[in-house]
């Protein structure tokens, strides 16, 4: 809904904010429902060219904090404080009918809200820590965030085959400000759970965007199961037998071209990528049923 109505990441704050006043939130955060009952209190990370944003949510109020420089990072607990630029209106009266805060000083959301979370708060710790080591010579670039998400000693990139939690799927977006080149945004995605076997594809917005079937699962009421064709050949693939690294040098191959691409101020008519992010899915899916290229004595 906010992608549908917003232009500006501060028009997106105000939008998260009405709709979460007015609605609230609800229902489990799986979709395996049977087997994880609790709900989910959403956090937002609403970024465009020009500012950024966290909003943080618990039941109908939220608080919203401006991110001016540096890096940032979020996880499934609360992180901002009372460091906090907006809020809802409804925010301190909340807070004191639940008993949870006396009125002194300025709330603290995380203090208030939120009760103890090791393992979580431990990823949290993890990706600040990474971002730090990855952004102190200021050169950070598209490939590290790559390789925080695929980090798994952090819980990041999480694939646990035990109990099924595991990353659903992962996002890069490059946002440019060049005003004279004709593609300024890219979004890099994977489609696929487990982000250390998935190529990160590239996807630019057009009026005319062909995205395929390839990622399109099947809707829930038509049947319980809604696996992709791209999912369903990483789950089919024989990865004792894939290249990775042949994988790894597509991928690398194609983000690079697109990156010049977004450097350029050449007359790149955005049209012409209409069915990139197609066409790479369907080269990923090749590249996992192709048998790995042996060398001749």
């Amino acid at each position: 809904l906010t992608l549908e109505r917003a232009k500006t990441a501060r028009l997106a704050v105000q939008i998260v904010g009405e709709l979460v006043e007015q609605y609230g939130q609800g229902g489990p955060c799986f979709d395996a429902s049977a087997n994880f009952s609790y709900g989910y209190d959403n956090s937002f990370l609403i970024v465009d060219a020009d500012e950024a944003w966290s909003i943080e949510t618990c039941d109908r109020v939220w608080v919203a904090k401006q991110i001016k420089e540096g890096y940032y990072s979020m996880s499934n607990v609360y992180s901002i404080e009372d460091d906090y630029n907006l809020q809802s209106n409804n925010l301190e009266r909340f807070a004191q009918d639940q008993n949870l805060w006396d009125g002194k000083n300025k709330l603290n959301f995380a203090q208030v809200f939120q009760g103890p979370s090791p393992c979580t708060d431990a990823r949290l710790k993890a990706g600040r820590k990474l971002l730090e080591n990855l952004t102190k010579h200021g050169n950070f670039s598209i490939f590290d965030m790559m390789s925080i998400l695929r980090d798994d000693q952090s819980g990041i990139c999480a694939f646990d085959q035990v109990r099924g939690v595991r990353t659903t799927s992962s996002q890069i977006s490059v946002l440019t400000s060049n005003e004279k080149s004709h593609i300024d945004t890219c979004h890099f995605l994977t489609g696929t759970p487990n982000p250390k076997q998935s190529l990160f594809k590239p996807f630019i917005f057009s009026n005319n965007v062909r995205l395929g079937s390839l990622t399109v699962s099947t809707p829930q009421k038509v049947t319980a199961q809604r696996i992709h064709p791209l999912y369903s050949a990483h789950q089919q693939a024989k990865w004792e037998n894939v290249d990775l690294k042949r994988l790894q040098d597509f991928e690398h191959e194609g983000i690079m071209e697109i990156i010049n691409k977004l450097k350029s101020v050449e007359n790149n008519n955005v049209d012409t990528y209409e069915t990139l992010f197609y066409d790479i899915v369907s080269a990923e899916i090749e590249l996992l049923r192709e048998p790995p290229c042996t060398k001749r004595s």
